[in-house]
């Protein structure tokens, strides 16, 4: 186990929702990811308040994501590595909201046909993402994405 990825992962994951509030956050990301965001930053908070530098490292963090979260993630891969089983928790939290988050990626590399079609998708959720990369030499009839209702 890499203390130091599970540390990024986590403030990574931590950064969007610190800066949102909770309903814009659940409407951009999903239900099932807020939730799972939610839970981590609530394990968080209560595992690093007894500890002052700690909990301040957080609280800097939370107002200022962007500006702290180097500093962020140093202390927080310092109170993971002194706890593997919280280490543990906040691993399960990411893989937790990484299965919620689907995505799927399409990538094309043609050269030359007649008909090219990305994705077509009869519906995708709001917690879902698509992303067609597409780069056609020659085509006709070429289709990145069809959307039947979002």
């Amino acid at each position: 186990m890499d203390i130091a990825i599970i540390a990024t992962g986590a403030v990574t994951l931590l950064a969007p929702y610190v800066r949102k509030a909770a309903e814009e956050y659940a409407g951009a990301a999903g239900q099932a990811v807020w939730e799972a965001t939610q839970r981590l930053y609530r394990r968080l908070k209560g595992a690093l308040a007894p500890d002052p530098a700690a909990a301040d490292a957080m609280t800097r963090f939370e107002q200022a994501p962007e500006a702290e979260q180097e500093a962020f993630v140093r202390v927080l891969s310092a109170r993971l590595a002194a706890d593997p089983g919280l280490a543990d928790q906040v691993a399960e939290s990411i893989a937790t909201a990484k299965r919620a988050g689907a995505t799927v990626h399409v990538v094309q590399r043609v050269v030359e046909a007649e008909r090219v079609v990305g994705a077509e998708v009869g519906r995708i959720r709001g917690d879902r993402s698509l992303r067609v990369d597409q780069q056609v030499e020659r085509g006709k009839d070429v289709l990145g994405v069809r959307i039947d209702e979002l």
